[in-house]
């Protein structure tokens, strides 16, 4: 990890010895008294932890606190529910593209019973999403949130001027490196890997997602997902 999370922007932490965070110190950064750490609040700044004390009951830290990160892009992500796998890939993935927001909704043509999985019936995202954050050095995360089909899902999204875009190889011949994207961001939608049904489509349609292709390959919903965000933020300005 290249920071650790923090819930709260307090100014003295003390951790166990047996805290994750402690042996991670100890084990990987070889720190002990005098050494500095790059922490972060949730949602909040930046700071410098040093560490005060280390003895077998744990370690002390104070830290300095700066900054908070660069506010998370404009991008949100509606996408087919995946195998479990593949949505740990996109949750770690996400936050490191800045990824502001990711409606997860059950597709016409998806599993029904990836909802039940061990990922999202207990807190396992949430560590997903932290352990995320610490690698890219960042306390932003996007809003994860669950949807029983298209038609909530498109319903539920915040109103904005954001382009919309929905990838679908078999119903255009815009590649999506040819859309127009604008200052205001985009929303991407992305089916499961067994594509969309009529009547997704005809939401998509009603909804007036413009159609768009990542070629003529069938990519796995983690890698679309990682492409399309990687090509809306090039188009955008921000890598």
């Amino acid at each position: 990890m290249n920071l650790i999370l923090l819930e709260d922007p307090d100014t003295k932490c003390r951790w166990p010895a047996d805290d994750p965070r402690t042996r991670h110190v100890r084990k990987i950064l070889r720190a002990g008294v005098g050494g500095t750490l790059k922490v972060g609040a949730i949602e909040g700044p930046l700071g410098t932890a040093t560490i005060v004390a280390d003895d077998n009951d744990g370690i002390t830290i104070e830290i300095e606190w700066g900054e908070a990160p660069s506010p998370l892009r404009p991008l949100q992500l509606m996408v087919g529910l995946p195998r479990p796998q593949a949505a740990r890939r996109i949750l770690r993935e996400s936050v490191s593209m800045g990824v502001a927001r990711i409606d997860f909704f059950r597709s016409d043509r998806g599993e029904t019973s990836y909802a039940s999985s061990q990922l999202w019936q207990t807190d396992e995202w949430q560590r997903r999403l932290r352990e995320a954050a610490e690698v890219a050095a960042t306390t932003r995360l996007p809003v994860i949130a669950h949807h029983r089909n298209l038609v909530t899902c498109l319903a539920a999204r915040p109103e904005s001027s954001a382009a919309r875009i929905a990838l679908d190889m078999q119903a255009t011949t815009q590649a999506l490196g040819t859309t127009d994207i604008g200052r205001d961001g985009a929303v991407l939608v992305i089916g499961s890997e067994r594509g969309w049904s009529d009547d997704e489509r005809k939401h998509l349609r009603t909804h007036a997602f413009t159609v768009a292709h990542l070629g003529n390959r069938i990519m796995r919903t983690d890698t679309a997902c990682l492409a399309a965000a990687s090509i809306v933020s090039a188009r955008a300005g921000w890598i």
